[in-house]
């Protein structure tokens, strides 16, 4: 009987340690944690992220780039006014690692991963809103299942 609780026990963590390597729910979109079993690291930030614009017009193309000391495996981000998404990401359906989830009732204002692979880095196209002011791009990034960070707010972008 012990046997079969361990089992279960350990198959319960497993399910739950992979149930999102296809990418974050729209659940998620608030406060960008991923519902794993574990909490967020309380750690310094480790990953990079930038942007090959700091000032940009409405409707203008900005890059935003993923990095960091190791390689991760997922990954949320927004990028904000305040508490909600704007602009949206452009992601081809063929992409192999990305996708775009739809959070605030708005389409494609976030982009996740679309798989488990490991990542080393990597580079998204957002397209930024009408309204001119500044933004804050805000960041989860998921090593594996058990070690992430959540909802850093990372790089400024302005639109004038």
């Amino acid at each position: 009987m012990v046997s079969a609780t361990v089992f279960v026990t350990l198959s319960m963590m497993v399910a739950m340690a992979t149930a999102y390597s296809g990418g974050a729910p729209e659940d998620v979109c608030v406060d960008m944690t991923p519902k794993h079993s574990v909490d967020p690291q309380k750690s310094a930030f480790p990953y990079k992220i930038t942007t090959d614009h700091e000032t940009v017009k409405a409707g203008d193309k900005v890059k935003i780039t993923i990095s960091g000391p190791k390689p991760f495996k997922g990954f949320l981000l927004q990028v904000r006014d305040g508490k909600e998404a704007v602009g949206k990401f452009n992601v081809d359906d063929s992409d192999k690692y990305v996708k775009t989830i739809n959070c605030f009732s708005k389409k494609q204002n976030a982009a996740t991963h679309k798989n488990s692979a490991e990542k080393e880095s990597l580079t998204l196209e957002w397209v930024a809103p009408e309204a001119a002011k500044s933004y804050t791009v805000h960041a989860t990034v998921a090593e594996n299942g058990g070690v992430f960070w959540a909802n850093h707010a990372t790089a400024k972008i302005t639109v004038q």
